[in-house]
């Protein structure tokens, strides 16, 4: 496990040495960030799946963890709609804030109360905090933004200014 981390640490650290030492750097540096993010959720991932397979950590699970749900934004000529996936979430849960051009949508997704009862076979659902940040369009006029939330799908309708 331990020749597993090194190898995977050393990995990180070569990809963002090369991004960060690479004649190809892009004129908007934010670019540049995603790109190495990228790097680095993938090489997290490979990790975790590697660790998985370990017998030291297979029975390792989190009883809760933050989610960034799948989202679609569709720009609809006199507003913009965006849908995102969040299954299992209490219509009451769902909070969306609007500050500084950014859309906060944050839900909570709660199991049953049974966790500790000893009756599980298996047990692979479990608590999630959906989190989702989203840059607004400068023309979106937030102000009147309806949502709909149906069949765990949030809709979230902003029209254009």
């Amino acid at each position: 496990m331990k020749k597993l981390s090194l190898a995977l640490l050393s990995s990180l650290v070569f990809s963002l040495s090369v991004l960060a030492n690479s004649n190809t750097l892009q004129a908007d540096p934010f670019e540049d960030i995603q790109k190495m993010q990228t790097q680095i959720d993938k090489i997290f991932s490979e990790f975790h799946k590697k660790m998985m397979k370990d017998d030291l950590f297979a029975n390792f699970k989190s009883i809760s963890s933050n989610k960034e749900p799948l989202m679609d934004l569709k720009d609809l000529k006199d507003h913009y709609e965006i849908k995102i996936d969040m299954p299992g979430v209490d219509k009451d849960g769902i909070n969306i804030s609007v500050k500084d051009g950014l859309l906060k949508i944050e839900a909570k997704r709660e199991e049953s109360k049974d966790i500790n009862k000893s009756n599980f076979i298996k047990k692979e659902r479990f608590f999630s905090n959906y989190v989702r940040v989203i840059s607004i369009p400068k023309d979106a006029n937030t102000d009147k933004l309806k949502t709909n939330y149906k069949n765990g799908v949030l809709r979230v309708d902003i029209p254009k200014k």
